[in-house]
């Protein structure tokens, strides 16, 4: 681009600086020729205006010289040009003060330059911005789109992105949270979390793009409408023409990206729900051909099991994490993490706002015993806090309730339907709740082992249709045992 300064850089334009100011270094938007005392109103924001003073007769005084820059002024026109010796000589005195006063900046114009030179070199040296500005925007897309390419990750684009527009680049998630940053730096101002959020909470696809002090920044959603994904940040410098296109393809990317990360989560978290079932049901070789080839790494000592709520984001998130078991298991998100990942993993699940449960995992044999405690730790923790089975009391003292019920198993295994009912619930925590298996372990339809454990919660007084009955008939049992 030109500034009033490149201008005068050029002897073949023959321009004199008659008063300089800021916006002496700004580039120039476009340059206009008017010799109308009210041009204000046919002019824009950084202009350069050409006059040869038509406007200005002999006896004009100071102050309709004053009012004209003013106006100028107040239109945010860059400066302006007067061109001598067309209609008189030099150029007036009473502008020269006027534009002091006024902060507008001036050059003279010298007879043999006629204002269509300056016009057409300011012109040229706009197209030739204009090409540097498309060759960069093209090298920079590549250069995004290679980063996508080599790295298969959404952190090489967006990472890309910040350094090529040296701006800082956020990718919030669909909850309004920080996903990705880069560069990394403090939290995001509260303004532009409130944006992000109302954006999300509109649920269709839009843009929105404010000034913060001398930043912009510019939010574009990602995903489909009625199914927003999250929302890109960039905030930097105003993006022109070449930086808005580089932000499209690397918007494009993330769209496309983010779309193959979730399904990526999808599938793993499905695969993962075959490795634990597998292993809660002691086919522990199995499940290390399921989970080996691809990167799962069975606990090959002492674990952790992490037991939440299902929640479909957090896991989506977290089966990222290389060489982890997590996955959504009924009403259940369950991680089998090394024991020293523990209790981060809890206090990550916990800071969601979810009731998060724990338990040892002593050996992979013992993995549906670890799991049930898990789940039943979860089910005595508030949102946000963390449980862990050891804490708990005994599975005798856990409740009055379990009290009582313990004491009523005597009489129900005096009777052959009592005992055919325990014995059928006892083989159904043992098959982790699973009808088929239990059915398949007592030679029996899996109809009638459901029949047979709910007549035994209605004759113990739970509701096995919650987590909490069904672990307060687990706790009864092993009691009694």
């Amino acid at each position: 681009m030109t500034t009033v300064h490149d201008l005068l850089a050029h002897p073949e334009l023959g321009l004199r600086e008659l008063h300089r100011t800021p916006a002496s270094g700004r580039d120039i938007s476009w340059v206009s020729a008017s010799d109308l005392p009210d041009p204000a109103r046919f002019l824009v924001s950084d202009q350069l205006l050409l006059t040869t003073g038509l406007q200005f007769p002999e006896g004009t005084r100071a102050t309709e010289y004053r009012a004209y820059v003013d106006r100028l002024v107040a239109r945010d026109v860059l400066g302006v040009g007067f061109g001598t010796e067309v209609l008189r000589s030099g150029t007036p005195g009473e502008l020269v003060d006027a534009c002091r006063e006024g902060g507008l900046a001036l050059v003279e114009v010298p007879f043999r330059t006629p204002f269509l030179a300056i016009i057409r070199h300011v012109a040229r040296e706009q197209e030739r911005a204009a090409r540097r500005r498309d060759d960069w925007a093209a090298s920079t897309s590549r250069a995004i789109s290679g980063a996508a390419s080599a790295d298969g990750d959404l952190s090489a684009v967006l990472r890309e992105l910040a350094s090529r527009l040296t701006s800082r680049v956020v990718l919030f998630d669909a909850d309004g949270e920080v996903e990705s940053s880069f560069p990394r730096g403090g939290p995001v101002s509260a303004d532009v979390a409130a944006r992000v959020r109302g954006l999300l909470a509109a649920g269709s696809r839009a843009a929105d793009e404010f000034r913060e002090g001398d930043t912009t920044t510019t939010l574009h959603t990602v995903g489909p409408g009625g199914a927003l994904a999250g929302v890109l940040s960039v905030a930097g410098a105003r993006p022109d023409r070449a930086a808005r296109a580089v932000l499209a393809t690397a918007l494009a990317l993330v769209e496309v990206g983010g779309a193959e990360q979730r399904r990526a989560a999808r599938g793993s978290l499905a695969r993962n729900a075959v490795v634990l079932r597998l292993l809660r049901e002691g086919r522990r070789d199995l499940a290390a051909d399921v989970a080996v080839p691809a990167g799962l790494t069975l606990p090959g000592g002492a674990a952790t099991v992490v037991a939440t709520v299902a929640d479909a984001a957090l896991a989506g998130r977290e089966v990222r994490g290389a060489g982890r078991i997590v996955a959504l298991d009924g009403d259940a998100l369950v991680a089998l993490v090394p024991e020293r990942s523990g209790s981060a993993t809890a206090q990550r699940w916990a800071a969601w706002g979810h009731p998060v449960g724990t338990a040892r995992l002593d050996d992979l044999a013992s993995s549906a015993g670890a799991v049930t405690r898990a789940l039943a730790a979860r089910g005595r923790a508030l949102a946000g806090t963390v449980v862990d089975w050891a804490e708990l009391p005994a599975p005798g003292d856990l409740s009055a309730a379990a009290e009582t019920a313990a004491a009523r198993l005597a009489p129900l295994r005096a009777t052959r339907d009592g005992a055919q009912q325990i014995e059928a619930a006892t083989a159904w925590f043992a098959a982790t709740c699973a009808w088929g298996p239990a059915g398949r372990a007592l030679g029996i339809h899996p109809h009638t082992v459901r029949d047979r454990v709910d007549a035994l919660g209605r004759a113990l007084g739970f509701d096995l249709d919650g987590f909490e009955g069904r672990a307060l008939l687990w706790a009864t049992l092993t009691a009694s045992s």
